[in-house]
């Protein structure tokens, strides 16, 4: 009715209607256990299947301007949540400043979300009690007006080591139910930050499904997966700034480089997703040349995962020293290194191949891994390599034929 209602130019009514459904949403049942003084969510009230954000944003294609403000302006403060967790005070803030960003321009909406919130967009030192999920659509508005500087200074915050680490801690560790401690607050604000992203539209992640043992994402995850909402790819602009101010931060001591460099290969995986295969391999070269860089006893072990992780996706060839790297830290699955050397054997020949391929041979390599280093070897002249190699074939090939024998005869005597 309101779609219909504001297609004939009726929009006081549509207007009525979108209130009727947005005030629906405002029932979260958080008395229902007014004991515990906490947020717990119940799931009083049916109404439209939308989320609250679908419906502003819903109202904001329908409807002229000032209208749709008035609408959102109005609503906006009845979703604020009552009890005392900072998590799902965190989480409103949030959602305040990514529904006034559907109904007004991008320089506009922090100045309408202080009139809501005073100190909304306040730049911490920490990213403590879930105050990340604030500072992610904060940076998400800053970046849509063009003002990357100040951006990048909200997204900093979420990177830093000692943020990382404390950002997943929770503001209380027990609740008080009738006089005594029944449940830990992880799984009850938890379950509550789920219910209310859910209701509100803001997408939380790690927090689809919540246990007994769930923690908050840390501020550095919770940007990652929220990327593509904070940074618009068809910016260019944007995706610059972002990637040099990430890059340029791998070598600030405060700053957390395997997260940084998560940052970076998620940019790298949306290029190549968005079949922009120059871009992803340009932030994967970077990564490359940064990884290379570092001294080798203080290489992130996890920093250089995520380099292997995303090497599939995005048609990026390893240079001979990232492949000397990755062969001495024995971190590549056999296909992975088996992709490595093809790879390696289409552009490195002659010793400089071989050197390399002696050093993928490890002790438990598997028999796929034997017989490519074989096809190397048998290239050159280095004969008792090549023998040494064809034995150790020769006994994984006849190991393997004992195993398939051995399933067979136990087949047979399993089935009779």
């Amino acid at each position: 009715f309101a779609r219909l209602l504001a297609s004939q130019g009726r929009y006081d009514a549509a207007v009525d209607c979108y209130e009727t459904l947005l005030l629906d949403k405002t029932q979260y049942g958080e008395f229902r256990n007014a004991t515990s003084g906490f947020f717990v969510p119940s799931f009083y009230g049916g109404g439209s299947e939308l989320s609250v954000l679908e419906l502003i944003e819903d109202a904001a294609k329908r409807l002229p301007a000032e209208i749709a403000q008035d609408l959102v302006l109005g609503t906006i403060p009845l979703f604020e949540p009552f009890g005392n967790s900072l998590e799902i005070r965190h989480t409103w803030e949030a959602f305040v400043t990514r529904a006034l960003s559907a109904v007004f321009d991008p320089e506009h909406v922090l100045d309408a979300a202080r009139d809501i919130v005073k100190g909304i967009d306040s730049l911490p030192l920490d990213a403590e009690k879930f105050d990340s999920i604030r500072l992610v659509h904060v940076a998400r508005v800053l970046n849509m007006e063009g003002n990357y500087d100040l951006a990048q200074k909200y997204t900093k915050v979420l990177f830093t080591q000692e943020n990382v680490l404390a950002s997943r801690e929770l503001s209380q560790s027990e609740i008080p139910v009738g006089g005594r401690v029944t449940s830990s607050a992880s799984y009850q604000i938890l379950n509550g930050l789920r219910y209310l992203g859910t209701r509100l539209g803001l997408n939380l992640p790690e927090l689809d499904r919540v246990y007994s043992e769930s923690k908050l994402p840390t501020s550095a995850v919770l940007f990652i997966a929220l990327l593509e909402e904070v940074v618009d790819f068809d910016e260019p602009a944007t995706v610059s700034a972002s990637v040099e101010a990430l890059y340029g931060w791998l070598d600030d001591p405060d700053m957390d480089a395997a997260s940084l460099i998560e940052a970076l290969a998620a940019i790298a995986f949306i290029h190549s997703q968005r079949e922009e295969v120059e871009r992803a391999q340009e932030v994967a070269s970077r990564i490359q040349a940064w990884l290379l860089a570092e001294p080798r006893e203080e290489l992130d072990e996890s920093a250089l995962q995520t380099f292997v992780l995303i090497l599939p996706h995005i048609d990026f060839s390893v240079g001979i020293e990232m492949a000397r790297v990755l062969f001495e830290t024995n971190m590549l699955r056999d296909s992975q290194v088996v992709d490595l050397l093809r790879t390696l054997r289409t552009g490195v020949e002659g010793s400089e191949l071989l050197a390399v391929a002696r050093i993928a041979d490890a002790d438990d390599v598997g028999l796929s891994v034997l017989r490519e280093l074989r096809s190397i070897v048998a290239e050159t002249t280095e004969e008792d390599y090549l023998r040494k190699l064809d034995a150790r074939i020769l006994t994984l090939e006849n190991a393997f034929e004992s195993i398939e024998f051995a399933g067979e005869i136990r087949e047979v005597v399993e089935s009779s």
